[in-house]
């Protein structure tokens, strides 16, 4: 594990940046790029720590609530943000000596986004007294910043302790352009899923269709496009073309039925957004809420 981080820190492309424990809640940690350049910037690993005093399952459980967020410019103006669970429950973690690793993809999200040099980045992650490191590719380049960029989000919604019944009704909470959703459960218990838009039922899946019309990533995830004919990691705009404009419904509902009890499920609706430059002076064009 070591030798890997110090390959790493030899790469100018790759920062490591250890988070440091001073067991606060949130814990920031400023990017020293390269003051010259424009850049692009991409975490690609979570590594934590495993300490003797804590179990694995409860560190994975709570990172799986921390969110990791981007902050610009002295003001700290958010301007990104996303909960660890949805990159943990997509492409899991490994165990490497005392390294617990995870996987992030945020070329998913922020791949045409250049960040204005001068101004300083933070990235914050909720840590919990854990030993945390954090991969993250620097690309400088010489582009000029357009002054709005298409990016791509995850909203996330969690119920939990409804197991008296298997039927569940989901108001979802989105505003923006919905191009999916991720739905995260034990999905082999679900018999069928309806979307509803403003009391009509738009979609109908039982389990044949939830099979071939839906993206199983593994047996705790799967996806369902509101657009059939793209992908959920492609972050421009056409990849949105046929998805559903959430502002323009009154009400959003999921009738979720299951094979037998179940005590918890996560919805991610998979949305876009636009980051704006004035003056290299970054933000969204909508609020992430």
């Amino acid at each position: 594990m070591q030798n890997n981080i110090n390959n790493l820190q030899n790469d100018y492309k790759i920062n490591k940046f250890k988070i440091n424990n001073n067991y606060q809640d949130i814990i920031t940690t400023f990017l020293n790029i390269n003051k010259n350049s424009n850049y692009y910037c991409f975490p690609t690993m979570l590594y934590v720590k495993i300490e003797p005093e804590f179990d694995i399952n409860k560190i994975i459980k709570c990172l799986s609530y921390n969110n990791l967020s981007f902050y610009y410019s002295n003001d700290k103006n958010l301007i990104f943000s996303i909960c660890v669970g949805f990159f943990i429950n997509l492409y899991g973690y490994t165990i490497e000596n005392d390294y617990i690793l995870i996987p992030l993809n945020f070329k998913m999200f922020l791949e045409n986004v250049i960040f204005p040099k001068l101004k300083p980045l933070y990235i914050n992650i909720e840590n919990s007294g854990l030993n945390i490191f954090l991969d993250v590719e620097i690309v400088y380049t010489n582009e000029n910043i357009s002054e709005s960029v298409f990016i791509q989000y995850v909203h996330k919604q969690e119920y939990k302790n409804f197991n008296k019944n298997h039927k569940l009704n989901i108001i979802i909470n989105s505003n923006n352009l919905g191009k999916g959703f991720f739905i995260q459960t034990n999905i082999d218990l679900i018999k069928n899923i309806k979307l509803s838009l403003n009391n009509v039922e738009r979609l109908n899946y039982d389990e044949i269709l939830l099979n071939t019309v839906c993206e199983k990533i593994n047996n705790n995830i799967f996806y369902i496009p509101l657009n059939i004919n793209e992908k959920y990691e492609t972050c421009n705009s056409k990849s949105f073309s046929s998805s559903i404009n959430f502002s323009r419904i009154d009400e959003t509902t999921f009738e979720i039925d299951f094979k037998e009890p179940t005590n918890k499920i996560v919805i991610y609706s998979l949305n876009c957004n636009f980051m704006r430059n004035l003056e290299d002076l970054l933000g969204l064009a909508f609020s992430l809420n």
